[in-house]
């Protein structure tokens, strides 16, 4: 029998951005970060667990459908530079997790787990630092 999955957008507000370094305009107005949410519908888990990466679009990844299959909130997290590695600031990308981890607290996960798919290790350990979640 398969789990029938929910898939929400999420949208967590960010700061404005004080330098032009996303090509859209309508992405730098809007001063919101993504995320798609799928869990078993129905449900509401205590755990999410975020996939990120600075410059790839999580928004449909692949390990999404499973862990939401094993009971956790996945989400697949996008940065304000999806597509666009020339203009890429690590920090800010700090800045668009903890925009989004904040707001996964506010819908009410009880804890929040990132896992990278980067070749900077600690990234996750500094965007966890930087939102107070350790």
């Amino acid at each position: 029998m398969a789990t029938s999955l929910e898939r929400n957008l999420l949208g967590a507000p960010t700061e404005e951005h004080q330098r032009v370094e996303i090509y859209s305009g309508v992405a730098r107005l809007s001063r919101t970060v993504w995320a798609s949410e799928v869990r078993v519908a129905g449900t509401s888990p205590d755990v999410a667990i975020m996939l990120c990466h600075p410059t790839a679009n999580f928004l449909g990844h692949y390990a999404l459908a499973g862990l939401a299959e094993r009971g956790f909130g996945a989400i697949g997290f996008t940065t304000r530079y999806v597509g666009n590695d020339t203009s890429l600031i690590m920090e800010n990308c700090l800045l668009d997790m903890g925009a989004m981890v904040s707001y996964l607290y506010e819908r009410g996960y009880a804890a929040v787990v990132l896992v990278q798919r980067y070749g900077v290790s600690r990234w996750p350990r500094h965007a966890a630092v930087a939102t107070g979640a350790v």
